[in-house]
């Protein structure tokens, strides 16, 4: 019992030591004040730092403006679609709007074709150049690839998207009178979503896990071959179908394709 009791009595004089230091810190930063016997009385915050002060003036600033795009009037509606998506994954503001002639959208950078990003350091044309480069102003979100296979993924199925589907939905529009052409358009897309099918039967997403960039591009490239008439959503195969409508429903996704860009592809589920 008396082992015990001088037991108590060191921690009991070690929480008073402890308090006491805690209390004299306290008050010497002006965080608390001592009225008399007792417990110490709050005066202020105890936490805080500069840490604290810099993070509320990060608030308190304005946020970045937006970024300018300039698109071609004859720009297809996918290629301003895929950047305003991973610009919503990205949390980067990006403020859309179409050129009056293709000699605007010359003038704002001499090579371009159908769409022109106008960033701090000059312009960035090319839809999936544009794409990237939005994605890349996040590296957070990793829309670009969570690691060196990863951003391999994307740049590939990036390039699968423009020359395996991009090119049919361009060609049976800009020959739509051409049975020929747009029988070979509508077997490229088939193929094209039967690979996409095989690769989505181990991941969620194009390039892993997470979504991507490639996803946005690609979501946006089967939608409008199902509305070229190319394809329909009863032709997808089930892990493409899954992939499709997971990326539906995102917000980021929804936000620019529209609520009802998934009900079409709901009623082909199993």
């Amino acid at each position: 019992f008396a082992a015990s009791q001088r037991f108590e009595d060191v921690l009991s004089t070690r929480e008073q030591h402890w308090q006491r230091t805690a209390v004299a810190s306290l008050r010497c930063a002006g965080e608390i004040s001592i009225s008399g016997a007792g417990s110490p009385k709050m005066s202020g915050p105890i936490h805080t730092t500069a840490l604290t002060a810099s993070s509320r003036a990060a608030r308190a600033r304005a946020p970045p403006a937006a970024l300018k795009l300039l698109l071609s009037p004859s720009a297809p509606a996918h290629k301003a679609q895929k950047i305003k998506i991973a610009a919503a994954l990205a949390g980067v503001r990006v403020d859309a709007a179409t050129a009056k002639s293709d000699a605007e959208l010359a003038a704002a950078c001499p090579h371009a074709r159908t769409v022109v990003l106008s960033t701090k350091d000059g312009p960035v044309t090319r839809s999936d150049a544009v794409l990237r480069y939005v994605a890349a102003l996040n590296p957070a979100a990793e829309l670009a690839g969570s690691t060196t296979y990863a951003e391999g993924l994307v740049d590939q199925w990036l390039e699968f998207g423009a020359h395996e589907l991009e090119v049919a939905i361009l060609a049976a529009k800009a020959h739509g009178k051409n049975a020929a052409v747009c029988k070979r358009a509508k077997q490229d897309v088939a193929n094209a979503c039967a690979a996409l099918a095989a690769a989505l039967t181990k991941t969620t997403f194009l390039a892993g896990d997470r979504v991507s960039c490639a996803d946005a591009a690609l979501c946006c490239l089967v939608k409008a071959a199902v509305d070229g008439g190319l394809t329909s959503f009863d032709a997808l195969k089930p892990p493409a179908l899954r992939w499709y409508l997971t990326c539906l429903h995102a917000p980021a996704f929804v936000s620019v394709l529209g609520a009802g860009a998934a009900q079409a592809a709901l009623a082909a589920t199993p």
